[in-house]
């Protein structure tokens, strides 16, 4: 259990916002984190993608250790990530920034498969899926 909590400790402080000279504010992965998880994060952004584009990646990562912070130990072992919602920005413009060339077919078919008239919805779903599927990979570090 020692092993899981510092790992748990780890995930939830892996990773922070900086503010930028224009006031926007961008994800960074903290240098004090430990090699292996720094090493799982850097594979989701770069070697599976899973935000579409390299900043994107960041926010995405950083919003699932934020989500991983909503639950203790005992309590993230048996959630069902998937009942989890709602992580994508409510606002159209924040949303429709999600769309990329890299996810732009994904997003497509949400639309379909949702039967969707509206981008907007069609992005946030995308963007909570990515969340989720770096949540479970953040999980299982954590148990493993």
């Amino acid at each position: 259990m020692e092993n899981t909590k510092t790992k748990y400790n780890a995930v939830i402080n892996c990773m922070e916002l900086q503010k930028r000279d224009n006031n926007d504010y961008f994800a960074i992965i903290k240098d004090n984190t430990e090699k292996d998880l720094k090493d799982l994060i850097i594979n989701m952004i770069y070697d599976e993608n899973i935000g579409g584009t390299t900043s994107q990646s960041y926010d995405i990562l950083y919003d699932a250790t934020q989500n991983i912070e909503n639950f203790t130990i005992e309590e993230l072992k048996d959630t069902d990530i998937e009942d989890i919602q709602d992580m994508a920005s409510v606002y159209t413009y924040d949303r429709l920034a999600y769309i990329n060339n890299n996810n732009e077919y994904e997003i497509y078919d949400i639309l379909k498969e949702y039967n969707l008239d509206n981008i907007n919805t069609a992005c946030a779903i995308w963007y909570d899926t990515q969340v989720k599927n770096a949540m479970y990979k953040l999980r299982a570090y954590i148990y493993e």
